[in-house]
C-alpha cells in the first residue's frame, strides 16, 4: 500500500482524490471546521469506485447511527487503527 496524498481540507481532500486516483481513502467523522460524512459523500459521488474509510477517536457503537447513508465502506476506530487494520480494509 503506498500513500498517495494527505488533505488538510475537505476541498483539498476532493481535489487530490480527483487527480490521484486512489482506491482507499480515510477520513476522520470529525474535521476541524467540516463535516467528515458529508466529504465522505462528496468524495463517493465524485468516484463512486472510491473505498471510503471512517475513522473517528470514538467506537464504532458511539457513532453507528451517524455512519447510515453516508455511503462509507468501513470504519476503524483511532484506538484500532494501524497497517494491519488498513491493509485488511483495502484487501477486502
Amino acid at each position: 500500500m503506498i500513500v498517495t496524498a494527505c488533505a488538510l481540507s475537505g476541498e483539498e481532500a476532493l481535489a487530490l482524490a480527483k487527480s490521484a486516483r486512489p482506491d482507499l481513502a480515510l477520513v476522520d467523522v470529525e474535521l476541524a471546521d467540516e463535516d467528515g460524512l458529508a466529504l465522505a459523500r462528496s468524495l463517493i459521488a465524485q468516484d463512486p469506485a472510491l473505498r471510503v474509510v471512517l475513522i473517528s477517536a470514538y467506537e464504532l457503537e458511539d457513532v453507528a447511527e451517524l455512519l447510515g447513508g453516508c455511503g462509507a465502506s468501513g470504519f476503524i476506530s483511532k484506538i484500532a487503527l494501524g497497517k494491519a487494520a488498513i491493509e485488511a480494509l483495502s484487501e477486502s
